[in-house]
Protein backbone atom coordinates (compact mmCIF):
# COMPACT_ATOMS: atom_id res chain seq x y z
CA UNK A 1 0.00 0.00 0.00
CA UNK A 2 1.64 3.49 -0.34
CA UNK A 3 2.39 6.05 2.02
CA UNK A 4 -0.27 8.40 1.04
CA UNK A 5 -3.08 6.71 -1.75
CA UNK A 6 -5.01 10.14 -0.81
CA UNK A 7 -2.00 12.89 -1.79
CA UNK A 8 -2.21 15.73 -3.66
CA UNK A 9 -0.91 13.66 -7.16
CA UNK A 10 -3.27 10.77 -6.42
CA UNK A 11 -6.34 12.59 -5.72
CA UNK A 12 -5.56 14.54 -9.26
CA UNK A 13 -5.28 11.20 -10.97
CA UNK A 14 -7.98 9.72 -9.33
CA UNK A 15 -10.63 12.43 -10.38
CA UNK A 16 -8.89 12.52 -14.03
CA UNK A 17 -10.26 8.89 -13.71
CA UNK A 18 -13.26 9.68 -12.69
CA UNK A 19 -13.58 12.27 -15.38
CA UNK A 20 -13.11 9.73 -17.59
CA UNK A 21 -15.97 7.77 -17.03
CA UNK A 22 -18.46 9.32 -19.52
CA UNK A 23 -15.90 8.26 -22.29
CA UNK A 24 -14.40 4.89 -21.42
CA UNK A 25 -16.40 3.79 -17.99
CA UNK A 26 -14.61 0.57 -18.14
CA UNK A 27 -10.93 2.26 -18.34
CA UNK A 28 -12.52 4.44 -15.47
CA UNK A 29 -13.42 1.54 -13.22
CA UNK A 30 -10.14 -0.33 -13.68
CA UNK A 31 -8.22 2.50 -12.79
CA UNK A 32 -10.48 3.43 -9.73
CA UNK A 33 -10.30 0.19 -8.76
CA UNK A 34 -6.55 0.08 -8.90
CA UNK A 35 -6.21 3.06 -6.98
CA UNK A 36 -8.70 2.05 -4.18
CA UNK A 37 -6.26 -1.81 -4.34
CA UNK A 38 -3.55 0.96 -3.11
CA UNK A 39 -5.62 2.42 -0.45
CA UNK A 40 -7.19 5.69 -1.86
CA UNK A 41 -10.47 6.24 0.29
CA UNK A 42 -11.55 9.05 -2.45
CA UNK A 43 -11.16 6.14 -4.63
CA UNK A 44 -13.86 3.69 -2.72
CA UNK A 45 -15.72 6.64 -2.63
CA UNK A 46 -15.58 7.65 -6.11
CA UNK A 47 -16.86 4.08 -7.22
CA UNK A 48 -19.28 3.77 -4.90
CA UNK A 49 -20.67 6.79 -5.61
CA UNK A 50 -20.64 5.59 -9.78
CA UNK A 51 -22.58 2.43 -8.62
CA UNK A 52 -24.87 4.19 -6.39
CA UNK A 53 -25.97 6.95 -8.97
CA UNK A 54 -25.78 4.46 -12.32
CA UNK A 55 -24.72 6.68 -14.11
CA UNK A 56 -21.94 6.02 -17.01
CA UNK A 57 -22.43 2.55 -15.61
CA UNK A 58 -25.43 0.29 -14.63
CA UNK A 59 -26.78 1.17 -11.18
CA UNK A 60 -25.59 -1.47 -8.85
CA UNK A 61 -26.91 -0.93 -5.00
CA UNK A 62 -24.39 -3.94 -4.06
CA UNK A 63 -21.33 -2.37 -5.12
CA UNK A 64 -22.02 0.59 -4.04
CA UNK A 65 -22.64 -1.08 -0.58
CA UNK A 66 -19.24 -2.90 -0.74
CA UNK A 67 -17.31 0.03 -1.80
CA UNK A 68 -19.15 1.96 1.16
CA UNK A 69 -18.07 -0.40 3.21
CA UNK A 70 -14.34 -0.73 2.27
CA UNK A 71 -14.13 3.17 2.92
CA UNK A 72 -15.76 3.07 5.85
CA UNK A 73 -13.23 0.36 7.24
CA UNK A 74 -10.42 2.81 5.80
CA UNK A 75 -11.70 5.23 7.58
CA UNK A 76 -14.26 7.54 5.90
CA UNK A 77 -17.14 8.35 8.67
CA UNK A 78 -19.80 8.99 6.14
CA UNK A 79 -19.44 6.07 4.62
CA UNK A 80 -21.39 4.43 7.88
CA UNK A 81 -24.22 6.97 6.63
CA UNK A 82 -24.07 5.53 2.45
CA UNK A 83 -23.81 1.67 3.86
CA UNK A 84 -26.22 1.82 5.41
CA UNK A 85 -28.95 3.74 2.83
CA UNK A 86 -27.43 1.07 0.29
CA UNK A 87 -28.39 -1.97 2.74
CA UNK A 88 -31.92 -0.02 2.80
CA UNK A 89 -31.94 -0.10 -1.03
CA UNK A 90 -31.09 -3.85 -0.74
CA UNK A 91 -34.04 -4.68 1.53
CA UNK A 92 -30.97 -5.41 4.43
CA UNK A 93 -32.66 -3.68 7.35
CA UNK A 94 -30.55 -4.99 9.77
CA UNK A 95 -27.06 -4.24 8.35
CA UNK A 96 -28.59 -0.82 7.51
CA UNK A 97 -29.51 -0.43 11.06
CA UNK A 98 -25.68 -2.01 12.05
CA UNK A 99 -24.22 0.60 9.62
CA UNK A 100 -25.93 3.27 10.79
CA UNK A 101 -25.04 2.31 14.66
CA UNK A 102 -21.61 2.59 13.52
CA UNK A 103 -21.81 5.86 12.15
CA UNK A 104 -24.04 7.79 15.79
CA UNK A 105 -21.08 6.67 17.22
CA UNK A 106 -18.98 8.69 15.05
CA UNK A 107 -21.41 11.68 16.06
CA UNK A 108 -22.18 12.08 12.11
CA UNK A 109 -25.63 13.62 12.36
CA UNK A 110 -27.19 12.02 9.32
CA UNK A 111 -26.75 8.55 10.81
CA UNK A 112 -27.81 9.55 14.19
CA UNK A 113 -31.18 11.10 12.98
CA UNK A 114 -31.76 7.49 10.56
CA UNK A 115 -31.35 5.05 13.56
CA UNK A 116 -33.30 7.18 15.62
CA UNK A 117 -36.26 6.86 12.91
CA UNK A 118 -35.12 3.34 12.67
CA UNK A 119 -35.80 2.85 16.46
CA UNK A 120 -38.91 4.74 16.00
CA UNK A 121 -40.57 2.55 13.61
CA UNK A 122 -38.86 -0.35 14.48
CA UNK A 123 -37.05 -0.97 11.13
CA UNK A 124 -34.30 -3.58 11.46
CA UNK A 125 -34.47 -3.65 15.33
CA UNK A 126 -37.06 -3.66 18.22
CA UNK A 127 -39.24 -0.56 18.52
CA UNK A 128 -37.66 2.09 21.05
CA UNK A 129 -39.49 5.22 21.94
CA UNK A 130 -36.59 5.65 24.67
CA UNK A 131 -33.97 5.32 22.22
CA UNK A 132 -35.58 7.02 19.34
CA UNK A 133 -36.42 10.00 21.83
CA UNK A 134 -32.89 10.30 22.88
CA UNK A 135 -31.26 10.14 19.34
CA UNK A 136 -33.57 13.18 18.43
CA UNK A 137 -32.27 14.75 21.39
CA UNK A 138 -28.54 13.99 20.74
CA UNK A 139 -29.02 15.24 16.98
CA UNK A 140 -31.41 18.33 17.70
CA UNK A 141 -28.61 19.43 20.34
CA UNK A 142 -26.02 18.99 17.34
CA UNK A 143 -27.93 21.10 15.47
CA UNK A 144 -29.70 18.75 12.89
CA UNK A 145 -32.66 20.30 11.07
CA UNK A 146 -34.66 16.69 11.09
CA UNK A 147 -34.22 15.73 14.19
CA UNK A 148 -35.57 19.12 15.64
CA UNK A 149 -38.48 18.94 13.09
CA UNK A 150 -39.01 15.14 14.47
CA UNK A 151 -38.58 16.20 18.30
CA UNK A 152 -40.95 19.25 18.27
CA UNK A 153 -43.56 16.97 16.42
CA UNK A 154 -43.06 14.39 19.20
CA UNK A 155 -43.63 17.09 22.01
CA UNK A 156 -46.40 18.33 19.90
CA UNK A 157 -48.21 15.02 20.06
CA UNK A 158 -47.66 15.19 23.86
CA UNK A 159 -50.24 17.60 23.47
CA UNK A 160 -50.17 19.86 26.82
CA UNK A 161 -49.03 22.74 28.29
CA UNK A 162 -44.74 23.29 28.21
CA UNK A 163 -44.54 20.31 25.91
CA UNK A 164 -46.63 22.01 23.41
CA UNK A 165 -44.76 25.40 23.56
CA UNK A 166 -41.64 23.35 23.05
CA UNK A 167 -42.56 21.67 20.15
CA UNK A 168 -44.02 24.86 18.72
CA UNK A 169 -40.98 27.16 19.36
CA UNK A 170 -38.24 24.16 17.85
CA UNK A 171 -40.39 23.67 15.18
CA UNK A 172 -40.69 27.31 14.31
CA UNK A 173 -36.69 27.48 15.26
CA UNK A 174 -36.20 24.83 12.45
CA UNK A 175 -37.96 26.99 9.86
CA UNK A 176 -36.34 30.13 10.46
CA UNK A 177 -33.17 28.43 10.98
CA UNK A 178 -33.62 27.13 7.15
CA UNK A 179 -34.61 30.80 5.77
CA UNK A 180 -31.76 32.13 7.39
CA UNK A 181 -29.63 29.53 5.58
CA UNK A 182 -30.97 30.44 2.24
CA UNK A 183 -30.95 34.32 3.03
CA UNK A 184 -27.50 34.42 4.00
CA UNK A 185 -26.61 32.00 0.95
CA UNK A 186 -23.17 31.66 3.41
CA UNK A 187 -23.55 27.55 3.76
CA UNK A 188 -22.30 24.91 1.56
CA UNK A 189 -23.73 22.10 0.37
CA UNK A 190 -22.08 19.70 2.71
CA UNK A 191 -23.41 21.94 5.66
CA UNK A 192 -26.95 21.68 4.50
CA UNK A 193 -27.04 18.07 3.65
CA UNK A 194 -25.38 17.54 7.10
CA UNK A 195 -28.36 19.11 8.62
CA UNK A 196 -30.70 18.04 6.43
CA UNK A 197 -30.21 14.30 5.89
Amino acid sequence: MDADPDNDDAREAINRSHAMLAKDPGAAIADLEAWADRGSVLAMAHLAGVYYAGKHVQRDFRQANSWYRRAELSGWPEASFMTGLTAMQLGEEEAAFAAYSRGARLDHLPSIYRLAIMYGDGTGTEEDPVAYRSLLERGAAMGHMYSRRDLGLAYLKEGSGLSLMRGLAMIAGVYLSALGIAARGIATGREIDDRLR
